[in-house]
């Protein structure tokens, strides 16, 4: 087995292995990337690694996996943060342990000594095998363990009147709203850190901002990423999928999510870069509404939102709109012979939704 760090000339092999293998679960969905399976969003500081499996040096891959490295919080402080995401194993190849011990290590020959040496990672709690073996401490894995749970909200995109202090802005207010995002995500672990290039280099981002007087209070971004990253639904089970038509058709009356039809993209963007000073709920509820109403306007099905399980604006949305939702395990990933730093377990562990 050959593992050996994706180039350009890979490109259409990491389109395939994204394509061809969802993620299992009571809807499976593959995560895609087209037209370029090495495209972004890359941030200033970023580091990316793709690792693919052969069995041949000429032959097709059958397993990959990815390490992405971006600034980020830790108890306030800034840390070069890695995320471990994109694992994915040809279904010929599920049942080979080896192909998960040499990607993990290729993965390990990468690090540096700059980065803080937990890597966070998401599990979705449906996909019982990946928990059950990659937490069962098998010898050659690294170590996983829980730091707290994620919730994906999805709601649907509705018209409303327009928010009082709510209001588009255009690159040349990036500046402010880079200061505020810093305050704000400093009291997050593992959130991101946003550069003004970082915030100019979104494609498909459009930014809201919530302002008492003059003073800017919340902000959150509509990021339509359907030009270099889809989500793809595979099929629904049983029952669901007779309705389906069904549901679409009453959807509209009681604001659900439209169910897109197996093998096409879902008409989604994420509400990412939600802050609201103090965690306000009423602020960070407004500042949904108006990206829900500025979603409806452009034509989209859905919208995504990313909490922690715990966190008090996961009721409130719940409350306000209907939803569907799909709930991850995130998981602080260590090597055995690494000590573990510890962190306040006291913050909301709340990475940033478009970028997971």
């Amino acid at each position: 087995m050959l593992f050996t760090q994706a180039t350009a000339d890979d490109e259409a092999e990491i389109r395939r292995m994204l394509r061809e293998n969802p993620m299992p679960g009571r809807i499976p969905v593959s995560f895609e990337r087209e037209p370029d399976g090495l495209g972004g969003p890359y941030l200033t500081d970023e580091r990316r690694c793709i690792i693919l499996a052969r069995d041949r040096a000429d032959g097709p891959a059958v397993g990959l996996c990815e390490r992405i490295v971006r600034s980020g919080f830790i108890d306030g402080e800034v840390r070069m943060l890695p995320y471990l995401g994109a694992l994915r194993i040809s279904q010929s190849h599920r049942r080979r342990i080896a192909i998960l011990k040499g990607g993990f290590a290729a993965l390990r020959d990468v690090e540096r000594s700059d980065e803080w040496p937990v890597a966070l990672t998401s599990i979705a709690d449906d996909n019982a095998p990946a928990r059950r073996l990659l937490t069962a401490g098998v010898a050659g894995l690294p170590t996983y363990r829980p730091v707290g749970g994620f919730v994906t909200l999805i709601a649907r995109p509705r018209r409303s009147a327009r928010i009082r202090g709510i209001r588009e802005i255009e690159p040349d207010g990036y500046s402010e709203l880079a200061k505020f995002l810093d305050e704000q995500m400093r009291g997050r672990q593992f959130s991101t850190r946003w550069s003004v290039e970082d915030l100019r280099s979104l494609k498909g981002a459009k930014f809201l901002v919530a302002h008492d007087g003059a003073e800017l209070v919340g902000c959150v971004s509509l990021w339509d990423q359907r030009s270099f990253r889809q989500t793809v639904v595979h099929g629904y089970p049983g029952l669901l999928s007779a309705v389906r038509p069904a549901i679409n058709l009453v959807g509209a009356a009681f604001r659900s999510p439209r169910l897109p039809r197996p093998g096409t993209a879902v008409r989604q963007a994420f509400l990412s870069h939600l802050a609201a000073k103090d965690d306000d709920p009423g602020i960070a509820l407004n500042l949904v509404t108006a990206a829900l109403e500025l979603a409806a306007r452009r034509g989209l099905d859905a919208a995504v939102i990313g909490v922690p399980v715990d966190h008090p604006w996961r009721k409130a949305i719940e409350r306000r709109f209907r939803t569907l939702q799909y709930r991850t395990t995130l998981y602080g990933v260590t090597w055995p012979d690494t000590t573990q730093p510890s962190f306040s377990k006291d913050a909301h562990v709340f990475p940033e939704v478009g970028l997971l």
